[in-house]
């Protein structure tokens, strides 16, 4: 039986849903969602995907979704409809981290990609990749710190791409000079495509009881509960 694996990405208001059978991706659409909330949108358009290819959610075999770093409230939702769709199905879920995503869906470089997304307060989610076979494989941990940090990490020319390039081109580019190839038109891009086929690349599945975010920094409550211990 063909695998028909759903795609979610909610790490940033540009979101997307993906749709996969017969080996390749057959459906895909952009959320986009300013000022709304992906809980608006998500599954209406994963069952409009659904319907256009003449299927629906009994034909899925597995969910891939994006765990983070992103936006705290997007990745819970679209965590949770992940989690939601698994339990009525008994699907398995295939995590991916949304920077990971990012520099897949670059596609094969032989510098270094250095993905960006807009953490807000000034600073940004970043890792650094380069490809090894099939994967970008990261060069250490996912960070938050404020976009000119990216020097500290950067020695070499290196692709850097993500929504924190639009947002933060100027101290990148400040920080970074000639060492920096800056692409920002990602929230154009399906990630949630680029998600299905780095997680079967990656081949990891885990159970909805076992999906956990990425938040990468701690929650304002978080904070707020260190501070008044």
């Amino acid at each position: 039986m063909d695998e028909v694996i759903v795609g979610i990405d909610t790490a940033t208001v540009a979101g997307s849903v993906a749709l996969y059978c017969g080996g390749r991706i057959v459906a895909s659409c952009m959320l986009n969602v300013i000022g709304v909330s992906h809980s608006a949108y998500i599954l209406r358009h994963i069952d409009l995907l659904l319907r256009e290819c003449g299927l629906d959610t009994a034909a899925l075999t597995a969910c891939a979704v994006v765990t983070g770093p992103g936006s705290f409230t997007g990745l819970r939702v679209g965590m949770a409809t992940a989690q939601g769709l698994a339990i009525g199905r008994n699907l398995p879920l295939m995590p991916v981290s949304s920077l990971q995503t990012i520099a897949y869906a670059c596609g094969r470089r032989d510098m270094p990609v250095c993905a960006v997304i807009d953490a807000r307060k000034h600073e940004v989610y970043a890792a650094v990749y380069r490809w090894q076979d099939s994967l970008p494989v990261p060069q250490g941990e996912e960070m938050v710190f404020p976009a000119a940090a990216l020097r500290e990490y950067i020695d070499s020319p290196t692709l850097v791409v993500g929504s924190g390039v639009a947002v933060y081109r100027r101290e990148l580019l400040d920080a970074l000079g000639d060492m920096a190839q800056l692409v920002d038109d990602t929230d154009h891009w399906c990630l949630a495509a680029a998600a299905i086929k780095l997680a079967l690349c990656r081949g990891k599945t885990v159970d909805y009881t076992a999906l956990l975010p990425a938040y990468v920094r701690a929650s304002d409550a978080e904070l707020q509960r260190r501070s008044d211990k």
